[in-house]
């Protein structure tokens, strides 16, 4: 029984029997029980059974032994694919060279008068040839990328012959299209709209509008024109409740994430997955036309509703027809500049951009707004551009009270904590943590801080266990608090290699002192507490 109501089947898995042909072994010498997408099919069943909570939870039909090779049974597999939810086209040269598969997409497409909308989930298992297409209902959806270039910039198709436990973005693949598959049959069902969807470049056939609720007027402007987001050790952070909520998603909110070259499509799908999970609509939903009129009359009208326009780029320069000298990465980008959509763009550090020979290509990586950091701090970084501003801080009673500053650290940090007094001075009043007496004592004494503090400093050096306990307990006693805190400045102190601290609260100002407490980090700290 299917899933969804008033179906057979959930999921019709459409594709060229030649690419389900089984594997030698190259030890026996002999066959392989399962060919590509029998495996591929056994391993999303069982990641749709875990995502929903019952192995039998979902039906998907897939032809294992190739009926569609007799004629005799068309109207049958016809009638399947009549009774079907969602339909799966697993694409690959065969399949294009494949008359039964050209006609299953088109009577699905027919079925639904041609709006596919969110019913079709496009697999790419192996890249089309230059003079090849997939079939017109197909043709621009994004799809779920099974292939990957080599060094030598060849395609390679993951889990050939078997999968391997190390090849993530195999698993990821699958994961993210079970997810996706999952949130639609509950939506077709009666349940929730799908939300979040991790519908990448290539994990991912984004077919699903953003959602649309009510705008939040305390939303952040940001600024016209192009802008590069302050490094993230020194921009203030947020939780993903807090972008959330921030983020009442409307056309104007959503993030632009450019398309990009073969060698930076897993690195775009996790960004897109990133921001789709802290509720981020991200733009294009199918990919863009390939010639440039129609490539930028889609573009434009997506940054017409994007809040932000991010690009990755990489070493290659990409494709650079005719009619685009520059390349896919500069008509993007010269897009975001004429429609005044701030800009956010990325390059790995381990990029020397003075090695690029085209010369136009190296002026796109050297621009300000590109940002040569981990892409882990570049996605905090987009949502830092996206945050709200944080609350204003209560007006000072009278002008000449100084704020109680609790200043949080460890035992062995007692100099930093000196360093830090001396550079403010009685422009604050201290408190700092009871290091010794009965535990219950030294607890009641560290709640009272939290509690009364009008800001609280803290140094983390190299003991994410102990900063992140701290702020946990600010925010469980936060609705005792009679006003706001100021500020949560956290000194990111020695050493410069440490965990990431991994929390966030909407108060927090992490200050960069990697390299050493100096005047720069201290006058940061001056500012952030409004001294």
């Amino acid at each position: 029984m299917a899933f969804v109501p008033e179906y057979d089947h959930d999921i019709f898995i459409s594709y060229a029997h030649v690419d389900d042909q089984p594997f030698i072994d190259a030890t026996t010498g002999l066959e392989r029980s399962n060919g590509w997408i029998s495996t591929l099919v056994r391993h999303l069943k069982n990641e749709l059974a875990q995502k929903i909570g019952r192995a039998d939870a979902v039906s998907v039909w897939f032809d294992s032994h190739n009926l569609r090779g007799h004629h005799s049974l068309f109207d049958e597999i016809a009638a399947r694919l009549e009774r079907s939810a969602l339909f799966i086209p697993i694409l690959s040269p065969g399949y294009v060279a494949s008359q039964w598969c050209q006609e299953e997409a088109q009577l699905f497409a027919h079925r639904l008068g041609g709006d596919l909308g969110r019913r079709v989930f496009v697999i790419d298992k192996t890249p089309l040839d230059d003079d090849s297409a997939p079939p017109p209902a197909l043709a621009g959806r994004r799809a779920y990328r099974f292939w990957y270039r080599d060094r030598a910039e060849q395609p390679r198709t993951f889990a050939v012959p078997m999968p391997h436990p190390d090849e993530i973005e195999y698993f990821r693949q699958i994961e993210d299209l079970a997810r996706d598959l999952r949130d639609q049959c509950r939506a077709m069902r009666g349940g929730s709209q799908p939300s979040g969807l991790t519908q990448g470049q290539t994990a991912s056939v984004q077919v699903s509008m953003p959602p649309i609720v009510t705008p939040v007027s305390d939303m952040r402007p940001l600024p016209q024109g192009p802008v590069a987001a302050a490094p993230i050790s020194t921009t203030a952070t947020i939780s993903a409740a807090t972008l959330a909520a921030s983020t009442a998603l409307v056309p104007g909110v959503a993030v632009l994430l450019a398309e990009v070259t073969d060698d930076l499509e897993f690195k775009r799908d996790e960004v897109q997955r990133y921001l789709e999970q802290q509720g981020v609509p991200v733009l294009p939903e199918l990919t863009f036309p390939l010639g440039r009129v129609d490539f930028e009359a889609a573009l434009d009208a997506d940054l017409a509703s994007s809040r932000l326009f991010v690009q990755l780029l990489g070493p290659i320069a990409g494709k650079r027809p005719r009619d685009i000298p520059d390349g896919y990465g500069w008509l993007q980008l010269e897009g975001a500049l004429r429609r005044g959509v701030p800009i956010l763009q990325w390059r790995s550090p381990d990029i020397d951009p003075q090695t690029i020979e085209w010369l136009r290509h190296r002026e796109l990586l050297e621009r300000e707004t590109v940002q040569a950091t981990s892409l882990e701090s570049f996605k905090r970084a987009i949502l830092a551009a996206l945050a709200p501003p944080p609350p204003a801080p209560e007006p000072r009673r009278d002008s000449s009270e100084r704020p109680l500053v609790f200043l949080n650290t460890e035992p062995r940090h007692r100099a930093i904590a000196a360093e830090i007094r001396g550079a403010i001075g009685n422009l604050a009043v201290w408190t700092e943590p009871l290091f010794e007496g009965p535990a219950e004592m030294v607890r009641e004494d560290l709640e009272q801080n939290l509690i009364d503090c009008d800001a609280m400093v803290m140094v983390y050096a190299d003991n994410p266990g102990w900063a992140r306990a701290q702020l946990r307990n600010f925010h469980k006693l936060a609705p005792r608090r009679d006003h706001p805190v100021r500020s949560i400045p956290v000194i990111d102190a020695p050493p410069t290699e440490k965990p990431e601290l991994g929390f966030f609260l909407p108060e927090m100002v992490v200050i960069d002192g990697r390299s050493g407490i100096g005047s720069d980090a201290l006058g940061q700290l001056s500012a952030s507490l409004l001294l």
